[in-house]
């Protein structure tokens, strides 16, 4: 049995909370690729991204975020706290996303890119918060 005080304990709820943040955030994140003009359903010399590998990329994000602030975020006392963290891992979402479209064919500058990489992991981030403010306490 884990004891009140375990490290262990972080983990409660993180597997609902991490399938609750693809379902929100993988759809999201290859419509927003595929209307910027990043991703589509076959390869493209100007375009890197299929629907398939967009989803990857999505993935990705979140596996190298979530976790993170899963652990950071049982430790934060308020929202303002938690509202940081999770503009910290869009920041971070954001950047991992301009480096996969930074070498991305075409006349769109790599600042435009970055740009749009930010301001999308920041709207797709902030739907999954509020979802996730929804849903979670529904479901844990």
């Amino acid at each position: 049995m884990v004891t009140p005080g375990s490290p262990l304990l972080w983990w409660d709820g993180f597997a609902v909370a991490f399938v609750l943040t693809c379902v929100v955030e993988l759809p999201a994140y290859v419509l927003a690729f595929a209307t910027l003009g990043w991703c589509r359903v076959q390869q493209s010399p100007a375009r890197p991204l299929t629907v398939l590998s967009a989803l990857g990329v999505g993935l990705a994000v979140n596996l190298i975020t979530h976790p993170v602030l899963w652990a950071v975020a049982r430790g934060l006392s308020g929202p303002g706290a938690l509202l940081v963290a999770e503009l910290a891992v869009a920041v971070v979402e954001g950047l991992l996303i301009f480096v996969v479209v930074l070498h991305r064919r075409g006349e769109e500058s790599w600042t435009s890119r970055l740009r749009w990489s930010l301001l999308t992991a920041v709207g797709v981030n902030t739907l999954s918060l509020l979802v996730g403010l929804v849903v979670l306490p529904l479901v844990i």
